[in-house]
């Protein structure tokens, strides 16, 4: 069963898909059932692109949709399979101003026990890591809050260029006890160094029915409003 966002979920979510100042933006709604993701995205902004892992791991779905008609669907793998061709790149139209604030926003949920890793990476270097796990929220493999299975939670990453740092919230049925983190900035090997990417992996699992069903994902100059 689908679940109900929040009122503060939706605040979120609506305000941050307002404005001119996305660097990227997807909700899915354009895909075909049970297909891989679109790889350009329609609408604004012109540039933003998506890498999509293997068709049975990454695929759009109208099944548990969070907003609209349509999520994409991740499930998990199993662990003989190579982690690394196993992920999906959502990636922004060229970054013009290498010092302001970026923000990632997205809605999901686990309708049962699983897993994903989110990598950041702006600018040709590495920005963190957050996993999602069994109700265990982790950054650089350090927990830092929970989430409960079965509900759904909007997450919301600002990264600080200048400052090298990045910040984490999550709204919706979850708790954090630590939001701000050292920005790890080790340069990555052929990334562009005018543009950013999230990527999205998930955890290895036996059993293959776990998903991570995950919407209206969006990178933007814009500050979300909770």
């Amino acid at each position: 069963m689908k679940p109900n966002p929040t009122p503060l979920v939706l605040v979120a979510a609506a305000v941050l898909l307002t404005g001119c100042a996305n660097l990227f933006h997807a909700d899915f709604e354009s895909g075909i059932p049970g297909q891989p993701t679109i790889a350009n995205p329609p609408g604004p902004p012109a540039g933003d692109s998506i890498s999509n892992g293997p068709a049975d791991l990454f695929f759009v779905s109208t099944e548990d949709a969070i907003s609209g008609s349509q999520s994409l669907t991740i499930r998990e793998v199993v662990p003989s399979l190579d982690p690394d061709s196993n992920q999906i790149v959502f990636r922004t139209a060229p970054i013009n101003d290498a010092d302001a604030p970026i923000y990632i926003t997205w809605r999901g949920f686990f309708p049962a026990p699983g897993g994903i890793s989110v990598n950041i990476g702006f600018l040709g270097k590495s920005f963190g890591n957050v996993t999602f796990e069994n109700g265990q929220i982790r950054m650089f493999d350090t927990p830092v809050g929970n989430y409960d299975i079965g509900d759904s939670h909007t997450v919301i990453v600002s990264l600080f260029p200048a400052s090298q740092t990045y910040r984490f919230a999550i709204f919706g049925d979850a708790t954090l006890a630590q939001d701000f983190a050292q920005a790890d900035m080790a340069p990555i090997n052929g990334t562009p160094s005018n543009e950013g990417f999230v990527e999205v992996a998930p955890t290895a699992s036996t059993a293959q029915n776990r998903v991570y069903v995950m919407d209206d994902v969006t990178v933007s100059y814009k500050e979300p409003k909770g």
